[in-house]
């Protein structure tokens, strides 16, 4: 499930662990990996728009919500400071961390039951584990877990305008199960202005 709002309207907007990643990376070293290098400048540009633009309600902030699963993946996944990092560059009240609760894994269990048809929950997990093993992804059952949780913390933000990720394979096919307005870092998942860049002003139809 896409966004419905343009850019310029996003208020509410959660952030993904790989979004993160490569929002704190430099494009200028990658570029013998082109892919990844796009994710990354996509993710620095729409960064800088939604820093330049200011929601239609001046007095408004936009705010930015970061699953404490995130911060834990952070410590393994990316170099010693990043999750330091992060918090200094999120060091303000427009930001939220949110712990993965009880309510939230239970609330987590029932949205699987409900947007999964009857027995195929433990199918898709299954699924997800598969994809991630064909890709050389070591403990694929963590990962999944991992992005199960992350999902759900996402879920529990009122009024959600925007889900940011770099990982189309598992975490895009959580967050479009969970009904989440999710787009990864990827061009074709935005509108495009005349200029072929992100557009701020027309939300990508579904």
């Amino acid at each position: 499930m896409k966004p419905t709002k343009p850019v310029k309207d996003w208020k509410h907007i959660f952030l993904d662990t790989s979004f993160i990643i490569d929002y704190l990376a430099d494009p200028n070293k990658q570029r013998k990996n082109p892919e990844f290098q796009q994710r990354i400048d996509l993710a620095h540009q729409l960064m800088e728009i939604l820093g330049n633009y200011e929601l239609s309600e001046k007095k408004e902030k936009r705010n930015f919500y970061i699953s404490a699963v995130t911060i834990a993946e952070l410590r393994k996944l990316a170099p010693a400071n990043t999750a330091k990092d992060l918090v200094l560059l999120f060091n303000t009240g427009d930001v939220t961390f949110i712990d993965f609760t009880k309510d939230i894994a239970l609330k987590l269990n029932q949205n699987l039951e409900q947007y999964l048809p009857a027995g195929q929950k433990h199918q898709f997990i299954a699924y997800l584990e598969k994809e991630l093993k064909s890709k050389q992804v070591g403990n694929a059952r963590q990962w999944v877990s991992d992005d199960l949780k992350i999902a759900a913390c996402a879920k529990s933000v009122k009024n959600l305008d925007a889900v940011l990720t770099s990982d189309k394979n598992t975490f895009k096919l959580v967050a479009d199960m969970l009904e989440l307005p999710c787009v990864s870092m990827f061009k074709e998942e935005f509108a495009n202005d005349l200029f072929g860049d992100i557009s701020v002003v027309v939300a990508k139809k579904k």
